[in-house]
């Protein structure tokens, strides 16, 4: 896992017209990616976004360093996946 508190975010894909649109007092949801395939090496599991990306592209905009998150255990990621 990172770091807590910290997130890399490559790249989200986000409608423009709707980001104005959202709340930013709704938190993200972000959740634990797939396990690593048995043949890879990096076994790490990293966290991604599974609601909320437009509400990531509205804080970037308006500059805001933080936005409200709930992280998802790997147990709990496993479940919805």
């Amino acid at each position: 896992p990172q770091k807590p508190g910290v997130i890399d975010i490559v790249k989200i894909h986000v409608d423009e017209k709707h980001v104005d649109h959202v709340n930013l007092d709704e938190p993200v949801i972000l959740a634990y990616g797939l396990k690593a395939r048995a043949d890879e090496t990096d076994k790490r599991r990293h966290l991604q976004p599974i609601d909320g990306s437009h509400r990531i592209a509205k804080a970037i905009k308006l500059g805001h360093a933080t936005v409200k998150c709930i992280i998802l255990t790997e147990d709990e990621t496993d479940k919805i996946l």
